[in-house]
């Protein structure tokens, strides 16, 4: 029995036709058509052929008989059978099998088959290509994997390094170790100053000798004893006469007075407001563009935030937040960043 390709045009050899008077002579000018060639699929009823062509006669009464992917497209046994008046019938049996079984046979394929279990060292050593079987270099083991480089040619154990260092000089800057502020506070004044400015000579207060034991006690005219404890809310807005308030009120320092105020370089307090807030503003670029703040949001992500495009060419790290991708990276099959975008900003 011979075997065809499922769903695959084939030409068969049908013969050989022979005369059905003496049973020897070969029939070389038979008329076969297309309704003269009837196939029996899988044991089915016969039919016609699909392929419209006839049979065309090859040599000593073989004809060569059409098949399109419609006859063989039924796996399992195929009859093609021609019974034409002045030859004796003729029928052949064809075994129809799966385009893997079919190339096995007749070409270079390999028969797929579905392993339950293997035995023990069936995968040697040379059968094994460790190039593909894992994303890292074959050349790579343990001490060299982690010495593998990013696209700026730093190692895992540098980039750990340098995180260090950020995290070390962060915190000296949250707990500010006198390297970070003094040069932005200019010419705070002592009390001395601060009164020579402000109050007469004479109404200096001199905390060195101003102590208790030094005040001079207060004269009296009248001395009050056995008064009671002041009640709460003793003084009401309505036991203050209207010129009391008023007084109360011209000792108090306007507004437009505190502005005033200099200091030893001659600024207004707002003045050295403005500026305090201005230099504090540049000090947080701690690269670039980036501030501490920025900075921080970045590492976060990297380190504790969520991921995707693990496996692929683009890899996103999430706020912690979950709320906006802070790092996009490109990167090679091996991981090897080849483009950042880094985005600090608040959420939209």
């Amino acid at each position: 029995m011979n075997i065809l390709k499922q769903s695959t045009a084939a030409t068969i050899k049908l013969g050989p036709f022979i005369d059905d008077t003496d049973g020897k002579t070969a029939e070389t000018a038979l008329t076969i058509a297309q309704a003269d060639i009837r196939l029996s699929k899988n044991g089915g009823d016969f039919a016609q052929t699909n392929n419209t062509a006839g049979a065309t006669h090859d040599e000593n009464g073989y004809y060569d008989i059409p098949l399109n992917a419609t006859d063989t497209g039924t796996l399992g046994r195929l009859r093609v059978a021609v019974s034409k008046s002045g030859a004796l019938p003729v029928w052949q049996d064809f075994l129809v099998v799966t385009a893997n079984v079919y190339d096995t046979l007749c070409s270079t394929d390999s028969l797929d088959v579905n392993v339950t279990a293997l035995a023990d060292d069936v995968i040697t050593a040379a059968k094994f290509d460790e190039s593909t079987a894992f994303p890292l270099k074959a050349a790579d083991t343990g001490v060299t994997q982690v010495a593998r480089v990013g696209a700026d040619g730093d190692t895992l154990e540098t980039l750990s390094d340098e995180i260090a260092a950020v995290k070390t000089d962060t915190t000296a800057i949250l707990i500010d170790t006198g390297t970070t502020l003094d040069g932005l506070i200019k010419d705070v004044p002592t009390v001395a100053e601060f009164n020579a400015r402000t109050k007469p000579a004479a109404d200096y207060f001199d905390p060195a000798t101003d102590t208790v034991a030094n005040v001079t006690a207060v004269g009296t005219t009248t001395n009050l004893t056995n008064l009671p404890t002041m009640p709460a809310d003793w003084i009401t807005a309505s036991g203050l006469k209207a010129d009391a308030v008023a007084e109360i009120q011209a000792g108090l320092a306007l507004e437009a007075t505190l502005q005033a105020i200099r200091g030893a370089s001659g600024d207004t307090l707002e003045t050295l407001s403005n500026e305090i807030a201005a230099k504090m503003a540049t000090a947080e670029n701690i690269e670039g563009t980036y501030t501490l703040k920025d900075a921080i949001r970045i590492i976060l992500a990297f380190a504790a935030g969520k991921v995707s495009g693990g496996g692929t060419s683009s890899i996103k790290f999430r706020s912690t937040g979950d709320d906006v991708d802070r790092i996009q990276a490109t990167v090679d099959a091996y991981g090897n960043r080849t483009a950042v975008t880094l985005n600090p900003n608040d959420p939209v």
